[in-house]
């Protein structure tokens, strides 16, 4: 009995790894045969984060897990980029109106 619970304790912190990318700070079994994961965070204080998954899970393969992660991962990672690219040609822009703003100004001022 004792080595059944040790086989699913590690096979869940190997599930947490692949599908949230470390090991949680803490692992529940619930009532209902699930589990609970808590990841202690720390960003201008303390903060958790609580993540759930079925027994089932435990069955899947942890490569095609970790590659559905990490294709996420990309994913966000891309959209950001491709966001942060926006954002500059918008400030570009902003500024460039700016200048043409101040040019025109200034050019009726001397011309005045």
């Amino acid at each position: 009995m004792e080595n059944n619970l040790v086989t699913i304790y590690k096979r869940a912190m190997q599930y947490c790894v692949a599908k949230f990318g470390e090991e949680p700070n803490e692992l529940h079994l619930l009532e209902d045969g699930s589990f609970k994961v808590v990841y202690h965070k720390y960003c201008r204080g303390e903060y958790t984060e609580e993540e759930y998954f079925d027994s089932d899970c435990l069955t899947q393969d942890l490569d095609s897990v970790y590659e559905e992660r990490k294709k996420a991962e990309e994913e966000a990672i891309e959209k950001q980029r491709i966001e942060n690219l926006k954002r500059e040609e918008q400030r570009k822009q902003r500024e460039l109106e700016e200048r043409k703003q101040q040019y025109l100004k200034l050019k009726k001022e001397f011309e005045s």
